[in-house]
């Protein structure tokens, strides 16, 4: 029970640290699914350079 205590009182005291890590993970995770709804649309659109260069950009973001 200590032991949770002080882990909920150290993320309270630490809050903005702990917002800025659940944001940058939420926006990881959405990086992930870009790439293959943009590798389905490039390929729908006979790889039109918009849709190549937009995956390109999103995997080296992701990266």
């Amino acid at each position: 029970m200590k032991a949770a205590r002080y882990l909920c009182w150290l993320a309270w005291a630490q809050k903005g640290r702990v917002a800025l890590g659940a944001m940058l993970g939420t926006l990881w995770m959405v990086g992930l699914t870009l790439p293959p709804y943009l590798l389905s649309r490039a390929i729908d659109d006979n790889l039109a350079p918009g849709w190549v260069l937009a995956l390109l950009g999103v995997g080296l973001v992701t990266a």
